[in-house]
């Protein structure tokens, strides 16, 4: 069994942070991210500041110094499509225990050790900065809508 590695620093932001040029791993962060002071710690920076009940729909962080990208899914846990943009394509498909998916890079999902957890899709190189709407994301030519499916058979209907 590999050795899993561990996260020995990391930081949270609202700002912006234009994702370099690597690729990705589309995930549930939940399954990722197992140490449980750094999920307490992304917990609690989620819901600063909301009124109650409420989460940040974009976190934006640092793990060990590589950038994360994470959003709020519109319709908490699930399973959602994940297409390209064009021509529209089913890339795969993503669960969601925690109501939110990331953007990581591979090699960080490699280094703590968690290649194969929870169900993600690979989505290749990217680079730039996600676009956020409504629970829907697209960054480069990937697209993962979260606003008006609870699966992704009701998604891929929509098209």
């Amino acid at each position: 069994m590999t050795a899993v590695g561990h996260i020995h620093k990391y930081k949270f932001s609202d700002t912006v942070i234009v994702l370099p040029k690597t690729t990705y791993y589309v995930v549930d962060p939940c399954y990722v991210f197992t140490d449980d002071q750094f999920w307490d710690a992304f917990c609690q920076f989620s819901f600063e500041g909301m009124p109650e009940g409420g989460v940040k729909p974009e976190v934006w962080m640092e793990v060990n110094d590589m950038p994360v990208y994470t959003f709020s899914t519109n319709y908490g846990d699930g399973v959602y499509p994940v297409t390209t943009m064009s021509p529209k394509e089913l890339m795969g498909e993503v669960g969601v225990d925690s109501g939110t998916l990331s953007f990581i890079p591979y090699k960080l999902v490699k280094e703590l050790g968690q290649v194969g957890r929870g169900s993600g899709t690979y989505v290749g190189e990217l680079e730039g900065v996600p676009l956020y709407n409504d629970g829907d994301v697209t960054f480069g030519h990937i697209v993962i809508t979260t606003s008006g499916t609870d699966d992704v058979e009701a998604g891929m209907d929509e098209w």
